[in-house]
C-alpha cells in the first residue's frame, strides 16, 4: 500500500507487517517510521503503541500535518508527521479495518472494514498541560476555580487553577487517599480521609480542622453526594458506612462492598462487591441487586447526570454500561489493558471517560466506540473530570501529575 500526501512531496508505504513508513519523494529517503512499540512504566504496566497487526490503509490530512492508518488489530491510529508520536487511537470496528480517510476539514475520518460498518470518527486532540509534584497523587476535587488533591508525601494541596497558584497545603500524618470539597450553610469545607480510616473536615478559608471521626479500620473508598449531605466510606474489609454530613450521625451499614458512587441527584447510592452491584435509595435504603454475568469483580461505579445510565468498571479491563431503570446491559467498552479505575459521565450523557492502571485515559461514546485515547500519564491513572463545561478534562497520577487536557479542535 502506497499513497502520497496532497502535494506529493511524501510518500506512506504499508506492507504485510506492522510498520509504517513515511518518505520523502525528493530526497528518497525514510523520514519517519511508526511501528508498533512498547515501554514499561513505573507500575511495571506495559503501553502499546502503533498496530500490532498488518496495516491495510493510510491516508494524509489535507493540511499535511497528520496520518491516520488501519489494520487488522480492529483499530485506526492518528498520527503526528512531524513528530511521528501516535496521538490516538479508535476502537470500535469488529473485524480488521481494510479503509480508512480523512474528510475535508481535516477532522473528521471516515472508516469501513471486513464487518461491513462505515464509521465516522472525530479526531479532536486535548492538548495537556501539566502541573507535577514529587509524589503519587491519590485523589483530587473540583469546585468553581479551586482545586483540592491528596499526595502521598502526606500533604493536602489547595490550588487556584485559573490563577495557576499553590494557595495552601495541609500536613496528613497518615498517608491521605481522599479529598472532596462540601459547601454547608454557605461555608465553603473540604473533607478528606487518610489510610488509617480517620475523616477530616476543614474549613476552606482559616484551613482550621472542624471535625474528625475514625471508621476503626484502613479506608478504601469514600464519596460524598453532589448535595453535600451524605458521605458513604468503605473500610478495608467491606463495611460500609453512610453518615449524614451535618452532624455525622450513622445512616446506614452494610458489609461486604469494594467501592461505591451516588448518583448526581443523590437519590440513589451505588455500591458493589465482585460482580454485584446493589442499589439504595438513600432515603429508605431499601435495595436491588444488579449482577455482572461476565469479568472478574467490580473496580468502580459511575453514573450519568440524569441518573438513567451505570456505568461499571471491572478489573479485568472492561466497563459495562447498564440501563438502570430496565437493568438491561447496553453496551460494552473494551479498549483498556489494566483495571478500571475512575469513570465519569459529561453533562449530556453521550460521553463517558475512564482511566486505568494502564496509564491511560480513553473517552467513549455510549454504543460503546472509543473516541480518544490520552497517553501522557507515565503511572496510573487514578482520577478523572471534566470542568469549565467539560471543555476540558483534568487527569491525575502515581506518576505525580495533574494534566489539563484542552479542548483543541482543528
Amino acid at each position: 500500500m502506497c499513497k502520497y500526501n496532497a502535494t506529493g512531496s511524501q510518500l506512506v508505504s504499508a506492507g504485510d507487517s506492522s510498520e509504517i513508513r513515511l518518505w520523502d519523494t525528493q530526497r528518497h529517503r525514510i523520514i519517519q517510521k511508526y511501528e508498533y512499540s512498547f515501554w514499561e512504566g513505573p507500575h511495571k504496566k506495559i503501553l502499546k503503541l502503533g498496530h500490532s497487526g498488518i496495516v491495510r490503509d493510510c491516508s494524509f490530512s489535507l493540511n499535511g500535518k497528520f496520518l491516520i492508518s488501519a489494520g487488522d488489530d480492529k483499530t485506526l491510529k492518528l498520527w503526528s508527521i512531524k513528530s511521528g508520536e501516535m496521538l490516538q487511537t479508535f476502537r470500535g470496528h469488529i473485524s480488521p479495518v481494510l479503509i480508512c480517510d480523512f474528510a475535508q476539514d481535516n477532522r473528521h475520518v471516515l472508516s469501513t472494514g471486513n464487518d461491513g460498518r462505515l464509521k465516522k470518527w472525530d479526531t479532536q486532540t486535548f492538548s495537556p498541560r501539566y502541573i507535577k509534584i514529587r509524589s503519587e497523587i491519590r485523589d483530587f476535587d473540583l469546585f468553581d476555580n479551586w482545586m483540592v488533591f491528596v499526595a502521598e508525601d502526606r500533604f493536602v494541596y489547595v490550588r487556584d487553577i485559573v490563577r495557576k497558584k499553590l494557595l495552601f497545603r495541609t500536613p496528613c500524618i497518615n498517608r491521605p487517599r481522599f479529598c472532596k470539597f462540601i459547601v454547608q450553610k454557605g461555608v465553603l469545607k473540604f473533607v478528606v480521609g487518610d489510610k488509617k480510616g480517620n475523616i477530616f473536615v476543614y474549613d476552606f478559608k482559616s484551613q482550621r480542622l472542624e471535625k474528625k471521626i475514625h471508621i476503626q479500620e484502613e479506608l478504601v473508598e469514600m464519596k460524598i453526594d453532589s448535595q453535600y449531605q451524605k458521605l458513604a466510606a468503605i473500610g478495608y474489609e467491606g463495611k460500609m458506612t453512610v453518615y449524614s454530613l451535618q452532624d455525622f450521625s450513622i445512616l446506614h451499614t452494610g458489609r461486604k462492598f469494594s467501592c461505591a458512587r451516588f448518583s448526581h441527584d443523590g437519590k440513589w447510592l451505588f455500591a458493589a462487591y465482585k460482580k454485584t452491584c446493589r442499589i439504595f435509595s438513600t432515603t429508605t435504603f431499601e435495595y436491588s441487586d444488579l449482577e455482572v454475568p461476565l469479568g472478574r469483580s467490580i473496580g468502580c461505579l459511575a453514573a450519568s447526570y440524569d441518573g438513567s445510565t451505570l456505568a461499571i468498571g471491572m478489573t479485568n479491563h472492561y466497563i459495562y454500561l447498564y440501563d438502570v431503570k430496565t437493568q438491561k446491559e447496553l453496551t460494552i467498552l473494551n479498549g483498556h489493558d489494566g483495571p478500571i479505575l475512575d469513570i465519569i459521565f459529561n453533562r449530556a450523557g453521550n460521553r463517558v471517560v475512564s482511566a486505568s492502571e494502564d496509564c491511560t485515559i480513553r473517552m467513549w461514546n455510549t454504543k460503546g466506540d472509543q473516541l480518544i485515547a490520552l497517553n501522557a500519564h507515565t503511572g496510573y491513572v487514578t482520577t478523572c473530570k471534566f470542568f469549565n463545561e467539560d471543555s476540558t478534562l483534568i487527569s491525575s497520577g502515581m506518576d505525580g501529575r495533574i494534566i489539563f487536557w484542552e479542548n483543541n479542535r482543528r
